[in-house]
C-alpha cells in the first residue's frame, strides 16, 4: 500500500471543525484562502499564492487545550491558523497570529500563542507517529511563527526596501506583518535580505 502523505493524513484524522480548507490540487494551481477572526470585531486577511497542497487548521477549536489546561502561565493560550504546504520549494508548517490593527498586544502574548499552537502540532505528530506509524511523516518541514496585523500598509511615493529581519523560524523570534490588503505566501517563509 503507497505511503500516505502527511497533508493527507490529517485531513484523515482531524475532525471538521478543526480543518479550515485543504486543497490537493492536480495539476498544481496556486491558492488563495482568507483567515478571518471574530473576537469581538470581525477582520480578515487573505494569503495568496498558496502552493498547491495545503491543509489550513483552527488549532482553537481543539477542545481538549481549552477544557483541560488551567492556563496559568499562558500554556492555554493558542494562535488563530496553522497553515501547512507542500511543495517542490519545501515543506512548511506556518504558524500564524491575526491581531486587528490598533489594538495593543504585547509580544509575550503573541509568544504564547504561537507556542499553544506548536504544541498542539506536536501532538498531532506524536499522533501519526504511534496510530498511523509515520515515524517519518513530518521530517523536513521548515517551520515560520508569523503575527499578522490587518493595518492597511501606506504607500509611499520612494521606493523602500523591505527591512531586515531575522529568520522567524521559532516563537521567540516570530514575524510581524500588515497584511490589511493581504499577503503572498513567499513573504511568510522567507526572510528579507
Amino acid at each position: 500500500m503507497p505511503e500516505i502523505g502527511c497533508i493527507e493524513m490529517l485531513s484523515n484524522f482531524m475532525a471538521n471543525s478543526i480543518i479550515v480548507t485543504n486543497q490537493q490540487t492536480i495539476p498544481p494551481k496556486d491558492s488563495t484562502v482568507i483567515l478571518s477572526e471574530t473576537n469581538g470585531v470581525e477582520y480578515s486577511i487573505e494569503i495568496k499564492k498558496i502552493p498547491t497542497k495545503f491543509i489550513l487548521i483552527k488549532p482553537e477549536n481543539l477542545d481538549f487545550l481549552i477544557k483541560n489546561i488551567s492556563g496559568m502561565k499562558g500554556e492555554k493560550q493558542i494562535s488563530d491558523y496553522i497553515l501547512i504546504s507542500e511543495s517542490t520549494n519545501g515543506n512548511w508548517i506556518i504558524y500564524i497570529e491575526l491581531k486587528k490593527g490598533g489594538r495593543t498586544c504585547t509580544n509575550i502574548k503573541i509568544r504564547e500563542q504561537l507556542i499553544g499552537s506548536k504544541c498542539s502540532m506536536e501532538y498531532c505528530k506524536w499522533l501519526v507517529k504511534f496510530f498511523w506509524e509515520g515515524d517519518s511523516h513530518f521530517e523536513g518541514y521548515q517551520e515560520r511563527y508569523v503575527c499578522l496585523n490587518t493595518l492597511k500598509q501606506r504607500l509611499n511615493k520612494k521606493p523602500t526596501r523591505p527591512p531586515h529581519h531575522q529568520l522567524h523560524d521559532t516563537p521567540d523570534k516570530f514575524l510581524s506583518l500588515d497584511g490589511g490588503e493581504g499577503i503572498f505566501f513567499m513573504r511568510l517563509i522567507e526572510q528579507s535580505r
